[in-house]
């Protein structure tokens, strides 16, 4: 339960403002959640959910198969949104270009995001009919740093969790190799029903770079004047990817939480609440995590595993992590 609080409020915080600020019109979000997800977190969601039920929907299914065509209504559970909405644009996608674009709980995208790749779907109906990829070129990451396992106790390549802000720091992230899930969006034509069924992280191994417009099947990085997406870098993910990363106060912070502000509608205070609020919960939230690992449904992170059973033991050995902090502190007060 613990991480699904976590994880709900890192999709109040994050996710969720960004999905509704698009300035982008006639687009709809499907939520999928855990049909067994327990009433003390399915209300609070229905609620934030409520005032946008002509084009937000959530569906009670651990299915995460894109497909938006395929979608059938009728044997679909719908927790929150407007059926008849749901079931008159499946209709009417049938013989359509559309856009299916993937979201995780703790992504978010710039307002203006959809609508850049709208145009780019414009653009290619008159030249293709060929499914097009579309990766984000540039992202934001948020760390909380104060959560992250000590360097001393595993490798060097571990957060420095010292002098770090109450509401974390943000990083510019520049992404030319390889596509991460926020802003990961297929372009179909009529012809197509479905995506291919490839992982994010295996486009750039699986699937040929476009170099033309009528390209086959190909990805691309989207080129845009604005910072794109945005990740969060928590121990709620399930591969934390991105979590254990070393890094310092970049210059650019101030900024970037001025676009934050302005072009994803995220708070700065909120995330003050949410770093708060993961530390008073940090054991639980990390148990949880780890009791999720190599099951059924998800495969064995044991790096993540590693990482998580750390956070648990400082958080244990609490006067140890005093300690190490007290000699960082004085070592870099004298130039060591």
């Amino acid at each position: 339960l613990a991480l699904g609080k976590a994880r709900l409020q890192l999709f109040e915080t994050f996710c969720l403002p960004t999905v509704v600020s698009q300035k982008a019109k006639n687009v709809l979000w499907l939520i999928r959640t855990d049909p067994d997800l327990a009433e003390e977190l399915l209300t609070p969601l229905k609620n934030m959910l409520a005032p946008y039920e002509d084009h937000v929907f959530l569906i009670a299914s651990n299915d995460n198969t894109e497909g938006f065509k395929d979608l059938d209504v009728n044997s679909m559970e719908i927790l929150s949104g407007n059926k008849n909405i749901l079931q008159q644009a499946i209709v009417k996608s049938q013989n359509e270009w559309i856009i299916e674009m993937r979201l995780d709980a703790d992504d978010g995208l710039n307002s203006n995001y959809v609508d850049s790749i709208r145009e780019r779907t414009n653009q290619l109906q008159h030249t293709s009919d060929n499914i097009r990829i579309i990766c984000v070129s540039n992202s934001i990451s948020w760390h909380s740093g104060a959560l992250s396992p000590l360097a001393e106790n595993l490798d060097a390549n571990v957060v420095n969790t010292l002098n770090i802000p109450a509401e974390g720091i943000l990083q510019k992230n520049i992404h030319s190799k390889s596509c991460i899930t926020p802003g990961l969006s297929y372009l179909l034509p009529p012809s197509a029903r479905t995506p291919p069924k490839v992982g994010h992280h295996e486009i750039d191994q699986k699937i040929p770079k476009c170099h033309r417009s009528s390209d086959s099947l190909c990805f691309e990085f989207i080129d845009l004047p604005y910072m794109q997406s945005f990740q969060a870098r928590t121990p709620t993910s399930h591969g934390m990817g991105g979590f254990h990363k070393e890094y310092k106060m970049p210059k650019e912070t101030p900024l970037l939480w001025e676009t934050l502000r302005t072009e994803f509608n995220v708070s700065k205070i909120k995330t003050i609440g949410i770093i708060q609020s993961f530390k008073d919960n940090i054991i639980e939230i990390a148990r949880d995590n780890i009791e999720g690992q190599c099951t059924e449904d998800h495969t064995c992170e044991k790096f993540a595993r590693k990482y998580l059973e750390r956070i648990i033991w400082n958080k244990e050995n609490e006067s140890d992590k005093e300690r190490f902090e007290k000699a960082a502190r004085e070592k870099d007060k004298h130039g060591g």
